[in-house]
């Protein structure tokens, strides 16, 4: 099956202090390469072709410098601008990346993101849609909680939701659509709101109506959202 990839590398990530400083997320370096490298290389190495990878940038905010926006289009030529990154959530950069694929089927990855081969592969030669995640450790642990039923499809999503029974699943920033729920993901954003929401948002939509199964993973990837997540960042990227 083709698969596309969006990476939505737009945020401002405020939370990694100097790391961040004069720089987006996805060019904090890891082992001397960016965590953009890092997941174009696990990408094209799976035979995922460069043309079918998307990545949405942002204009706005003191990391989205002329020198980032020159050595992001050096990494990687596929590159789609995202003008109201400070002002519309992080689905509009999703919205912008499924406006240009052309496959029926579709991986989004946050831009900070840090995964194995073994996590990538389960999902891309997966014939269904889905999210990856994993078990939280408690009710505190932060982060968007994914609650399954007995087919482990997912029921709910969100970072405000709050589910009557424990455990649930913490949301990894890694998910694919194809068929019928990419069609509903493309519905969504048909909707006056919807460029205000977050990815979770969409997913929790498309989960609703479709199916979105859950595969769990409690090792193999490390989402980079501050300067302590680069230690574990870098346990990943050695595997």
């Amino acid at each position: 099956m083709n698969t596309d990839v969006v990476i939505p590398a737009a945020g401002l990530g405020s939370r990694m202090g100097e790391y961040t400083q004069n720089q987006p997320k996805c060019l904090v370096e890891l082992d001397d390469h960016t965590l953009l490298e890092h997941q174009l290389t696990s990408l094209t190495d799976f035979g995922i072709p460069r043309s079918s990878i998307h990545v949405v940038i942002g204009a706005k905010g003191e990391c989205w410098t002329q020198s980032a926006y020159e050595r992001i289009r050096s990494i990687h030529d596929n590159v789609i601008i995202n003008f109201e990154n400070t002002t519309k959530g992080p689905g509009f950069s999703v919205k912008l990346g499924l406006e240009r694929i052309t496959s029926n089927s579709v991986m989004i990855l946050d831009g900070d993101i840090i995964l194995v081969d073994e996590v990538l592969t389960t999902l891309l030669e997966s014939d269904h849609s889905a999210v990856v995640s994993k078990l939280a450790n408690d009710r505190a642990e932060p982060g968007s909680k994914v609650v399954t039923d007995e087919s482990n499809s997912v029921i709910d999503m969100g970072k405000e939701i709050n589910p009557e029974s424990f455990p649930w699943n913490i949301y990894s920033g890694i998910c694919k659509l194809t068929g019928e729920e990419l069609s509903i993901a493309n519905s969504y954003f048909n909707q006056s709101d919807s460029e205000e929401q977050s990815i979770c948002d969409m997913i929790r939509y498309v989960s609703s109506t479709g199916t979105v199964y859950n595969k769990e993973f409690n090792w193999g990837w490390e989402n980079v959202n501050r300067p302590e997540d680069l230690t574990n960042a870098q346990e990943v990227g050695q595997r």
